[in-house]
């Protein structure tokens, strides 16, 4: 068994390092805009389109020199790897025949260049090896200067028709631009006037002030581009009573003094330039007080005293972002946004939106929940390990494990479950879902034996609850060392075991600390060992002073078993033991009974696979992270070569996308019929929860048999 296994292995690392080979005849694209202006954020949109035969399941656009810079992407069903000068997109499928589009957003750099290319490669395999190359209009100019130099104040600034309540500030540009002025009491301002329209002489008044007062007060003006320049902070009195006469107008010169000499000084204007570090104000509209059965339209408003340039939303809390899909007034002061957002699968979405100024701050909306709900929770397929040992479940679907001994429980799930508990009698165990996977996992640990009935509870977002049977465990008692005479434990007795290298034929002393077991092991009060085996070879050595060892027959495991056999050591009546004594290794598991409940519906017709009919036909649930899965899809392949026509044979993934499917059947090469149940509740009608399972159906399309577990094709075959 350990050669074939270390064969096995060797195979399949030799396979999976192999380069996928592509097929992919041509392909070609396009893009617009084809030319844009310097120093500006641009979307561009791309159509690929697939003239080729087969599919495409991967393709690479790079951008046409270092004056572009990757900023975001807009695509729905595919997974985006993008950096700065290109952008990978896999894990989607665009067939023979059809179009895909999708947008890009880049910075464009500040130099004039001619047209240059996008490059664009393509593959019918998930690789960037072989790619195709796309042709087609991909050319891009960059043209026009954009103006990006602020306006200059003018060096004299004068206040008018100052008295107790009023006074006009007055001042001039080298270009049209905006009049504003804030001003208040103190240096934190407060308030803000403005003219209207662009102009070069500014005048604007400010009222409602009070008598005998000092104003401190500062200028903003920015021309058409949005290039802002503010002047330094400034001051005026108010007049000292409540008459409306005019006093002589104060005329405020922003000069500076400079020392060059002991004697002599030089004046200069200064204009200050005050940077912008308020952030724009963004606020989303949309209520989520209520669930969704598929993502809505999201709006909004976004605004900012000097201009909007980008507005992005994320759905992570801010982890990805993506731009929103329509901004309704770009490059001005304040906006409505638009989006809706790429999500297709139920859950709890974290919906963050920002908003970028033409100074580079950004502001940020609050954290919205969006509650995403087709469907109530659903258990796809549960996994129970420990360490690196897989727990197979028997024919029955019962699983066996021993006292003691913490495995883990991993599962999938649809429906966006937000929580997941296990019951087990009176106790509770919750499980925690993987960011990186999808899947959720925990530990669970038995004190006593018995048999138990693992159940679930799911919650999702929506406050729709699931609840069902999980799995049926048998625990059994751990190994024992007891006193031939007494039948009282033996403390500290050595339990030794040794297992048989199939590929020297050697035995050698078994490694437990791969599967995370003790080996050799030391009896406790109780003379308590545990062995939990993988499939191999084995015997033990038993002993403890002051008694006789023992030595156990040769004993063979075929898949992952508890050892509970109880050992009887004699006391010694001389003190050199000549021989040891031959004992054989019983494994004390309880046979199981068909209470599983799928095997109420054998001898019931199925409709959902009445195409099947005229052939007898085998349905295994599966699905391509559950390692048992792997080991039986290699089976059903060998049986799909060897028997031709004479049996369907066709495998559904549980809670699987059928373009990770498509791609998972074409790397492995699989000639087996694939079906995606992608919201597993194919495998709910069914009651699956343990992969794989198998339902053997005869030509009239009834179920004649439900098996759980890895079968060869030898047992697949005397199940027809």
């Amino acid at each position: 068994m350990r050669f074939f296994q270390i064969v096995l292995l060797f195979f399949l690392a030799f396979f999976l390092a192999q380069p996928a080979i592509s097929t992919l005849e041509s392909c070609s694209a396009s893009v617009s805009p084809n030319s844009v202006p310097t120093s500006t954020n641009q979307n561009f949109s791309f159509t690929l389109t697939n003239s080729g035969s087969n599919p495409i399941l991967f393709f690479k656009v790079s951008v046409p020199s270092e004056n572009f810079t990757l900023q975001g992407h807009t695509i729905s069903g595919w997974n985006v790897n993008r950096s700065e000068s290109y952008a990978i997109f896999s894990d989607g499928n665009l067939t023979s025949g059809n179009q895909l589009s999708f947008s890009l957003q880049a910075a464009i750099g500040n130099s004039e260049a001619v047209s240059s290319n996008w490059h664009v490669e393509a593959n019918d395999v998930l690789s960037g090896n072989g790619t195709t190359n796309c042709g087609g209009s991909l050319g891009t100019a960059i043209s026009g200067i954009t103006d990006v130099t602020p306006p200059t104040i003018s060096e004299t600034i004068t206040v008018s028709g100052v008295n107790s309540s009023s006074a006009t500030v007055n001042w001039i540009t080298d270009e049209e631009t905006t009049s504003i002025v804030h001003y208040g009491l103190t240096t934190d301002y407060g308030s803000n006037a403005s003219g209207t329209g662009l102009t070069t002489s500014h005048s604007v008044t400010l009222s409602g002030l009070t008598v005998n007062t000092t104003y401190y007060f500062y200028l903003e003006s920015a021309d058409s581009s949005g290039n802002a320049t503010t002047s330094e902070e400034l001051s005026f009195v108010t007049a000292e009573t409540t008459t409306t006469a005019e006093v002589t107008p104060i005329v405020i010169q922003t000069t500076t003094t400079k020392t060059e000499t002991k004697t002599e000084t030089k004046t200069s204007t200064k204009i200050i330039e005050i940077r912008d570090t308020l952030p724009p104000t963004v606020t989303v509209s949309t209520d989520f007080e209520k669930p969704f059965e598929q993502a809505p339209e999201i709006s909004g408003r976004a605004a900012d005293k000097s201009r909007i340039v980008v507005v992005e939303y994320s759905i992570d809390n801010g982890e990805n972002w993506l731009p929103v899909d329509e901004v309704l007034s770009p490059g001005q002061t304040s906006t409505e946004f638009r989006f809706v957002p790429s999500i297709f699968d139920d859950g709890n979405y974290e919906i963050k939106v920002r908003a970028l100024d033409g100074a580079g701050n950004y502001g940020t909306s609050k954290v919205q929940t969006l509650i995403i709900d087709r469907l109530p929770p659903l258990i796809g397929a549960s996994l129970f390990s420990l360490g690196p040992l897989i727990l197979q479940p028997d024919k029955n679907g019962t699983i066996v494990t021993s006292t003691g001994v913490e495995q883990k429980i991993t599962l999938s799930a649809a429906g966006g479950p937000t929580t997941i508990d296990l019951f087990i009698n009176d106790s509770m165990s919750s499980l925690s879902k993987s960011v990186a996977t999808g899947l959720w996992s925990g530990n669970v640990k038995f004190t006593k034996s018995g048999v138990y009935t693992i159940k679930y509870k799911a919650v999702d977002g929506g406050g729709n609850v699931t609840e069902d049977n999980l799995a049926r465990i048998i625990v059994v008692q751990p190994g024992q060392v007891l006193n031939k005479n007494s039948q009282k434990p033996i403390k500290n007795a050595s339990v030794r075991l040794f297992q048989k290298d199939e590929l020297t034929q050697i035995w050698y002393p078994w490694d437990g600390s791969a599967f995370n077991q003790n080996s050799p092991q030391t009896t406790s009060d109780r003379g308590i060992y545990s062995y939990f085996l993988p499939p191999g070879q084995y015997y033990f050595k038993v002993e403890a002073q002051g008694y006789d060892g023992v030595m156990s027959q040769i004993f063979n495991v075929s898949f992952p078993t508890p050892i509970n056999s109880v050992f009887h050591l004699t006391p010694k009546k001389f003190p050199i033991q000549f021989n040891w004594e031959k004992v054989d290794v019983v494994i004390n598991i309880p046979e199981t009974s068909a209470t599983n409940s799928i095997n109420n519906l054998i001898g019931k017709t199925t409709q959902e696979f009445s195409g099947l009919r005229g052939r007898p036909t085998l349905i295994t649930f599966l699905n391509t992270w559950f390692p048992l899965s792997i080991e039986q899809i290699n089976q059903l392949d060998r049986l799909k070569d060897e028997s031709g026509e004479r049996i369907n044979i066709n495998g559904i993934a549980v809670q699987e996308k059928p373009a990770k499917i498509d791609v998972f059947s074409k790397r492995g090469g699989y000639n087996i019929t694939f079906l995606a149940d992608q919201d597993g509740t194919l495998a709910k009608q069914f009651s699956v929860t343990t992969l794989p399972t198998h339902l053997f159906l005869d030509r009239r399309g009834t179920i004649i048999n439900i098996i759980t577990g890895v079968l060869t094709e030898a047992e697949i075959l005397s199940n027809f």
